[in-house]
């Protein structure tokens, strides 16, 4: 099994892998599939699933743990297993003020030509089709499981308290270089310990953060600075920066498909390619249909539990789109059960980090992902996988050039004049949270 000394992570929001990936690579979708309007009603109309979605959803759809509770039982007593997977329609309908033919909608799946990057990726790489989302419910917390395997507790967009430890305090035990490269506000500050981190940076020389701009990426690539662990988040709001490349609805998913095309074919292109890891993944479904049941019985990260809405940590979210790319890895489907766990416990793996070193009783049992890296040699670049960016908006656009030492500060400054030119209802609430949170850290920097 190759070990690569290299791992980028690039989390995308809020869609589900049947939205995505149901009827492309890996996926299992037939169009029989369907959700009744009313689960209520045993006569309700049947509504089916399609390729019909398109770039933009205008509603955002709901993804509370109440509605997420919904959308996977239903009308369903005492939450059975398998769970029925039927109330995703009757969810929606109430995000578009009852409107059934608007509600419909959330049954539109992507047609494979749609989102030619994510298919291409997944006709080439290793499909994961039973990546659930850690927590069933809303973005931040199922982000810290992706950083600290656990949100203590937390089952909507609150900050995580420093008593988590995260991966990247693992890392840094252990001599390996990290760095958080952000399109905008990076969420991973929400993590107090790494918020801390970022405001005692900000008086060392560039090179020596682990905070950067999305473009230092692309830069890193070049230069032969990549560090051993990267994990990029996209941009998640319109500013004079450049637009939104989360794929969080209503943010159009084909910038975010452009995004990463960028971000692969940089990679496949540098030095660093036959030494890499490259893992795709979306933080949560975001509300869209899924027809795979989430696993029961998973182990609680620790003893803390929510209590507003109560939930115990050992049930999952639904599917999320999940792809292993690498040229140590054959094309194909692998169906382990992973969640965002699974991160913390393949750097683990690949970085041989040890036992004691696990963050949670959660990554201590997951799976690990780097499984897939199966191949004895690298595959040749002859006839790779080129994503085509070419209608797509220049990596200057996606990715601004860093503005120097202040890139992270700048977006910070930039978003919160965006606050000041829209109404907060307008924003989502993951956006309205980042926005207290980039508030927050400008104060702290001041």
């Amino acid at each position: 099994m190759a070990n690569p000394q290299h791992v980028v992570v690039i989390a995308f929001e809020n869609r589900s892998f049947d939205h995505m990936l149901g009827f492309g690579p890996g996926g299992a979708l037939t169009g029989q599939e369907f959700n009744p309007v009313d689960p209520a009603d045993p006569n309700s109309e049947p509504v089916p699933v399609t390729q019909l979605a398109g770039p933009i959803t205008s509603v955002d759809p709901n993804h509370s743990l109440e509605a997420v509770n919904e959308q996977v039982f239903g009308v369903s007593v005492g939450q059975p297993d398998p769970a029925p997977m039927n109330g995703f329609v009757s969810s929606y309908i109430k995000n578009v003020g009852g409107d059934v033919t608007k509600g419909k909608a959330i049954m539109d799946c992507h047609a494979p030509e749609s989102i030619p990057v994510l298919t291409g990726l997944a006709q080439n790489y290793r499909v994961c089709t039973r990546w659930f989302s850690s927590v069933p419910g809303q973005t931040w917390p199922n982000r810290f499981f992706m950083h600290a395997a656990t949100s203590r507790g937390l089952v909507t967009n609150d900050p995580l308290d420093e008593d988590a430890p995260t991966i990247f305090d693992r890392l840094d035990d252990a001599g390996h270089s990290w760095r958080i490269y952000a399109g905008d506000v990076p969420q991973s500050l929400s993590l107090e310990r790494l918020a801390g981190r970022f405001v005692l940076e900000r008086i060392k020389a560039a090179q020596d953060r682990h905070f950067h701009s999305l473009a230092q990426y692309f830069n890193d690539l070049q230069q032969g600075t990549l560090p051993n662990y990267a994990f990029i988040e996209p941009q998640y709001f319109n500013t004079p920066l450049g637009q939104a490349t989360d794929q969080h609805p209503p943010h159009d998913i084909l910038l975010g498909e452009a995004l990463l095309g960028h971000v692969y074919n940089s990679l496949l292109a540098s030095n660093y390619w036959q030494d890499s890891l490259l893992l795709v993944i979306f933080d949560e479904h975001g509300g869209f249909f899924d027809s795979v049941p989430p696993p029961r019985g998973v182990a609680a990260p620790d003893d803390l539990v929510a209590a507003q809405p109560v939930f115990d940590f050992t049930r999952l979210g639904p599917r999320v789109p999940a792809l292993v790319v690498s040229p140590w890895v054959e094309p194909g489907v692998d169906a382990t059960v992973y969640d965002h766990a699974s991160i913390s416990a393949t750097l683990n793996a690949i970085f041989e980090l040890g036992p004691t070193s696990f963050l949670s009783r959660r990554d201590a049992a997951a799976n690990a992902f780097n499984r897939n890296l199966a191949l004895s040699t690298p595959r040749s670049l002859v006839g790779a996988f080129q994503a085509d960016t070419t209608q797509a908006p220049p990596l200057d656009v996606l990715a601004p050039p860093d503005a120097g030492a202040s890139g992270t500060v700048q977006a910070l400054q930039t978003v919160l004049q965006v606050r000041g030119t829209a109404a907060l209802s307008t924003f989502s609430s993951h956006q309205r949270r980042l926005l207290e949170l980039s508030n927050n850290m400008l104060h702290s920097l001041a």
